[in-house]
């Protein structure tokens, strides 16, 4: 279907600001608020524009990997705790919920809520083994690096930390150390926000001349 599905007019800045070389002319592009996605999308796609083959294809790869993460990471999460009829009847839903378009387009959204259920499964394992801490603030990093908004979606983990620690009396620093770590890309990216809001936001909800 990503074949045989034309861009859209979201897409069109993905294929344009992504063909831009080197990278610090895409961030050139970027400072002038041509896009208000943030520069650690752009490096997925670049890295996607690499394999051969239908940039239709191409240019979606990672929102089809996304999707997958996101299959991936609900069921895992279910399946901690329930029998695998629930983890599997989780994935329908998914499946057969609106989110499955945005597999098959070239912005952000499938790649965000993937790295996010990842970072849910590995939260939900932090005490099982060690590394399971790194890999949290790894994901949840990529999260933030693939849209500005997941700053503010990151907060369900704070509540959900804060939560654990008032039940079991206990601080695990290293997951407020992760969640601190993964704000760093909006910190880094706001001044491309900041951009993108003076040169477009004033006129997005204009009337009409």
């Amino acid at each position: 279907r990503a074949s045989s599905r034309s861009f859209w007019y979201d897409e069109l800045f993905t294929f344009h600001v992504s063909s831009l070389r080197p990278f610090s002319l895409l961030l050139r592009a970027l400072q002038a608020g041509t896009d208000g996605i943030p520069p650690g999308y752009y490096v997925f796609v670049q890295f996607a524009r690499m394999f051969p083959g239908d940039p239709h294809v191409t240019l979606r790869l990672p929102s089809i990997f996304g999707y997958i993460l996101s299959l991936s990471g609900v069921y895992l999460f279910a399946r901690k705790r329930l029998p695998v009829s629930a983890g599997l009847t989780a994935v329908v839903f998914i499946i057969l919920s609106p989110f499955r378009t945005y597999a098959l387009e070239a912005r952000p959204y499938a790649l965000l809520v993937g790295f996010f259920a990842i970072s849910a499964v590995l939260w939900q394992r932090i005490d099982e083994k060690r590394f399971m801490t790194p890999l949290f603030a790894l994901f949840l990093t990529l999260a933030v690096s693939s849209h500005h908004l997941a700053v503010l979606a990151m907060s369900t983990f704070g509540i959900a930390e804060l939560t654990w620690t008032i039940l079991s009396r206990r601080i695990r620093w290293g997951v407020w150390t992760a969640c601190f770590l993964a704000s760093s890309p909006f910190v880094l990216g706001l001044p491309f926000l900041l951009r993108f809001r003076d040169v477009f936001a004033k006129n997005f909800w204009s009337r009409p001349s």
